[in-house]
């Protein structure tokens, strides 16, 4: 039989049971120890930065923090789990980036936490039943915390009431693990991304797209107390910048000081950082970024040097804002560079490209992108090149060529053809479109950098989607470092905008022998092609289909200076009258 004092410290049990069921932040402070930076042990006192994540991952349900190393978010994410499945019975994943860390996250971060608390605390439906790295912990409760991998996918099973994707950029295959996991989470279920942002990604797309239900939150390394050396005044900062011999390095860390307004002791700690990585700036701004922009700045692998901030893409036709070439300059050559794709709903889109003026610093009039099937995508771009009398330049690879096929059957008459010649130059034939194969690619990926190379491109690629392409143009180690777009990301527009820019060149422009032509013969053959193409029909013209005979009777005329001109008031054209034409 249970004396007073055992109900009392039952009941004392059981109030601070409550107090910890209904209190998170009362819950670390009091009871949850975590390893300190002195070896040593303490309660975890929540930093403004993890109340921060906390109130936004319960306000909102799916948090982004992009961040500095170091800042605790991990550790205190991991108390939160427990908190979660331990006092409420959620069921939590927390995904690692890599199976090194498994031991070290379930140890450090959640086993020797949960056995430091106090025996007592170890009843009811509270009661740990199992621990075990490869099982996870479970509660007699029903709430549970995995610990895996991306590949071990510590969500299957689902019913997942919280999931922590841990240093994210790193993964693999971020899409498909972040969808899985989250097909796998109850409807209320609750997500944090946490990771330096380690280059461009889909970090990076999720950060910048407007239309994503993730709350973002950025932390600098300027944030935490951790990076400043005590002490350190303006004078040490001076004398440690005057000794560097390197003097790019001096100049870039003074305007980085300067453009930061770093205090000496953050000044000095990052001189000292900058140091142990032998000044690799771009390793410095992936693991310690001042703003977002420097954060999703640099990435290994990347062609350009230049980055924007871009989310998804949209499909349809963008004219230049500055609208200089909503309607085409008289006496202007504009190009539509095209890339066409099958208009599968999981493939590439048929990305278009208009351009205008000097091949060596081209204009971006315009830019399309399409998913639909050929046919379409030849209309598509009938309505844009009409409005400009724009030459068609487009690959005749796969899809290109019915594009091309497609666009000749409608009667548009300047589509590029490549001209072939016998071995002593002399023209024996031409075939639709630009052949891009193994000789050819490089004369297109030099397009792209000659115009979007350096960190001043020479053309400014003002649309969105473009921008996105390049951002995610990368050189690709497993294929012989060959320029190709990332996992998830597309290369259509730049491929089209480097045909445009192909077809400016006067040797490519000058090549261009438009369509096949035929003549008209017959009466009625004669006022169709003058419907067609909205003129009086001039005997003296050459067509493509000419017989030796025609082509005399061509020249004289052209020599007798006969142009025929009786048809003209007959046959001309109406546009506010349909039936003009007619009679």
């Amino acid at each position: 039989m249970s004396t007073l004092s055992d109900r009392r410290s039952a009941e004392l049990v059981l109030a601070e049971i409550d107090r910890c069921r209904q209190g998170f932040e009362y819950f670390t402070e009091n009871w949850w120890q975590i390893d300190n930076r002195d070896g040593g042990r303490c309660n975890l006192k929540l930093s403004p930065e993890q109340r921060t994540v906390n109130k936004s991952l319960f306000e909102t349900g799916r948090t982004l923090i992009v961040k500095s190393r170091k800042l605790g978010i991990s550790t205190d994410i991991c108390a939160l789990g427990v908190w979660m499945a331990k006092f409420h019975g959620k069921k939590v994943a927390l995904v690692v980036h890599e199976p090194g860390a498994l031991a070290e996250v379930y140890h450090t971060k959640v086993r020797r936490p949960l056995n430091a608390m106090p025996p007592a605390f170890d009843i009811m439906e509270y009661r740990v039943v199992q621990n075990t790295l490869d099982d996870g912990i479970r509660f007699d409760g029903g709430g549970s915390v995995r610990i895996g991998t991306p590949n071990s996918e510590p969500w299957r099973g689902g019913d997942i009431d919280l999931c922590h994707f841990s240093e994210f950029a790193s993964y693999d295959k971020p899409e498909r693990v972040m969808n899985s996991a989250l097909d796998a989470m109850f409807s209320g279920g609750k997500a944090v991304i946490e990771t330096t942002a380690m280059g461009l990604g889909l970090t990076h797309q999720l950060w910048y797209d407007e239309d994503t239900p993730w709350t973002k939150i950025f932390f600098s390394w300027m944030l935490h107390p951790l990076y400043s050396i005590e002490g350190a005044t303006t004078r040490d900062v001076e004398e440690a910048v005057a000794g560097l011999k390197n003097t790019d390095n001096r100049r870039q860390f003074e305007g980085y000081i300067g453009e930061y307004e770093l205090a000496p002791g953050q000044a000095m700690w990052a001189f000292l950082k900058l140091g142990e990585k032998k000044w690799d700036w771009i390793g410095f701004h992936r693991e310690f970024p001042a703003t977002p922009g420097l954060a999703f700045s640099v990435s290994e692998g990347r062609v350009f040097q230049v980055s924007f901030p871009v989310g998804r893409p949209s499909t349809g036709w963008l004219t230049n804002p500055n609208k200089e070439h909503e309607r085409p300059k008289p006496g202007e050559k504009y190009v539509l560079g095209v890339d066409c794709a099958s208009g599968a709903e999981a493939g590439d889109y048929t990305a278009m490209v208009l351009g205008c003026g000097d091949a060596r610093k081209p204009e971006l009039c315009g830019t399309g992108y399409f998913r639909c099937d050929t046919n379409e995508a030849a209309e598509q771009a009938l309505v844009i090149a009409k409005r400009y009398g724009a030459m068609i330049l487009g690959e005749r690879n796969t899809y290109g060529l019915a594009f091309l096929m497609r666009c000749a059957e409608l009667e548009y008459p300047y589509i590029w053809r490549e001209v072939l010649t016998d071995r002593y130059g002399v023209r024996v034939g031409d075939k639709l479109g630009f052949s891009t194969n193994v000789n050819t690619r490089p004369t297109l990926i030099g397009k792209m950098k000659m115009h979007f190379g350096g960190p001043k491109p020479n053309v400014f690629p003002w649309c969105p989607r473009l921008q996105r392409e390049i951002n995610g143009f990368r050189y690709n180690p497993d294929k012989g470092f060959k320029e190709e777009a990332g996992s998830g990301d597309h290369d259509d527009l730049l491929f089209s905008f480097a045909l445009m820019a192909l077809g400016l060149e006067p040797e490519f422009l000058s090549q261009h022998r438009g369509q096949f032509t035929s003549r008209p013969r017959t009466p009625d053959e004669i006022a169709l092609w003058e419907i067609r193409n909205h003129k009086t029909f001039d005997p003296g013209q050459e067509f493509d289909d000419d017989t030796e005979e025609e082509r005399q009777n061509a020249a004289a005329y052209r020599s007798l200076g006969v142009v025929r001109t009786e048809r003209a008031d007959r046959w001309a054209w109406n546009p506010k009258d349909d039936f003009g034409i007619l009679g």
